[in-house]
């Protein structure tokens, strides 16, 4: 390959990294840019796009109007994000997944409460205070929840 040659590989790979940072929505439709708060299958308008990992964004071009944007994590009965949107032509909407519940090593986070719950009650009928010894015997942090946070399990349902 003389220098000239060489040159010209140069000159073509340069363009197409600079046409690559300077992409663009594509005509008539529009992107979605997502990330998620914890590891999960995505779908959008039921239709399977890959996994999420916490974090990491994603950019999707999608095609105008409503979009029902989906992502489930590996414990589907507790981690799930639901979003509905819609979308203009030539528009970027972000969206951030929140997972309301997410399992972790002491129980289960509620993301919208920022509280963690165990998975499993103490097995047993006990008054208030057999139900204090018992979350207090857990840890320290470990306490019973108030009413309004107890209420907020079932909110919406």
């Amino acid at each position: 390959m003389n220098p000239l040659q060489r040159s010209s590989w140069a000159c073509a790979a340069l363009l197409a990294l600079c046409a690559g940072a300077q992409a663009q929505t594509p005509a008539g439709q529009a992107q979605l840019d997502l990330a998620a708060d914890a590891a999960c299958e995505l779908k959008l308008s039921g239709k399977p796009m890959g996994s999420m990992s916490p974090g990491v964004h994603r950019t999707l071009v999608v095609t105008p109007g409503q979009v029902e944007v989906t992502c489930t994590g590996a414990d589907k009965a507790l981690a799930q994000a639901q979003e509905q949107v819609t979308l203009k032509a030539g528009e970027t909407q972000v969206l951030r997944l929140r997972l309301r519940w997410v399992p972790v090593a002491d129980g289960v986070l509620d993301n919208a409460g920022r509280l963690i719950w165990t998975r499993q009650d103490n097995g047993t009928d006990v008054d208030w205070e057999g139900a204090a010894a018992w979350c207090a015997s857990l840890g320290q942090g470990w306490r019973l929840p108030s009413r309004a946070e107890l209420e907020s399990l079932t909110a919406g349902s």
